[in-house]
């Protein structure tokens, strides 16, 4: 009976278009970006409302206009001349804020999820220690579409340890 209902659900779900099949895209301020776009034609149209920062000929990191500081906005990774993976940072990171806008920025992200028709995730959890360093992930999983909450303790900045919350939505 159990296998019954879970078997339902699971056909419910595909037929109730919750395919991850579906082509999906990530938003940089009012560009919207997916898998495939050709290199040269992002970096022109995102470049005239962000600073980029080349990492390599196929990296590159989007930082905000405003400031100093630059805050990094997104990770744009290529292939082969064409888009393969857009990093999104929510937030400028989460070290000195309080707790309730940690949690409005998750809503907000999860909220565009569940718009764009991403209601069902796959979430694992992983955490790596090393001396010094402590650092754990959650990776809600949507299809081509990844939810990454990392906590970083243990890191050193001018003689102080510090503790960084990071939420990214990733694009692959």
């Amino acid at each position: 009976m159990i296998f019954k209902t879970i078997l339902f659900i699971l056909l419910f779900s595909m037929s109730a278009g919750l395919s991850w099949a579906q082509e999906q895209t990530i938003e940089i301020g009012t560009h919207v970006l997916k898998v495939g776009m050709l290199q040269n034609e992002i970096l022109s149209e995102v470049g005239k409302d962000w600073i980029l920062k080349e990492q390599s000929a196929d990296a590159c990191m989007v930082f905000s206009e405003s400031g100093p500081p630059h805050y990094p906005k997104a990770q744009l990774v290529f292939e082969n001349g064409k888009l393969k993976t857009v990093m999104k940072y929510w937030g400028e990171g989460f070290d000195q804020q309080e707790p309730v806008d940690f949690v409005e920025t998750l809503f907000s992200l999860f909220k565009n999820m569940t718009e764009e028709g991403n209601n069902v995730a796959i979430v694992s959890a992983g955490e790596r220690r090393q001396p010094g360093l402590n650092s754990r992930a959650l990776h809600f999983l949507f299809g081509n579409k990844t939810v990454r909450i990392d906590l970083i303790k243990g890191l050193k900045y001018e003689g102080q340890a510090l503790t960084a919350v990071q939420l990214t939505e990733v694009l692959e």
